[in-house]
């Protein structure tokens, strides 16, 4: 009895992390197509941006009744990894890169723009745990 309560505790885990998985595949397919056409251009917040910024917080609202804390936490740390690969792929298509804020101020602050609205609109949310580490350096490896 011991090794199928083990058993089914540990299929249990393995469900819900193939759950979770399956939420961050989700959302990096939100932030894949949200972002696809998204360019470095007024105004600001875009259409691209604000879709992706509604997305994340209706995730949250939705898991903030069903999971734990730490669980949430797990979840966002995921979504905010796939949010930034999208990102960094426009930043790529766009030349911006690796590129210094000098060659193009504009385009570069708008860049700035658009990351600050998306992680001032998320960092309130309850559980998500701290992303500076995700998005403190991004454009820039």
């Amino acid at each position: 009895r011991v090794r199928e309560a083990v058993v089914s505790t540990q299929s249990t885990g393995d469900h819900i992390n193939q759950i979770f998985s399956k939420l961050i595949t989700i959302m990096g397919d939100v932030y894949r197509t949200s972002l696809q056409h998204w360019q470095p251009k007024p105004p600001t917040p875009s259409q691209a941006i604000t879709i992706a910024t509604r997305q994340t917080i209706k995730l949250h609202e939705a898991l903030n009744a069903l999971l734990q804390p730490h669980e949430i936490q797990l979840v966002f740390r995921g979504v905010f990894c796939l949010f930034r690969k999208y990102f960094e792929e426009q930043l790529t298509k766009h030349g911006l890169m690796n590129s210094g804020s000098d060659r193009d101020p504009k385009r570069h602050g708008i860049v700035g723009a658009e990351l600050s609205h998306f992680i001032d609109s998320v960092s309130y949310l309850e559980c998500v745990g701290d992303s500076d580490d995700i998005f403190h350096d991004i454009g820039t490896r």
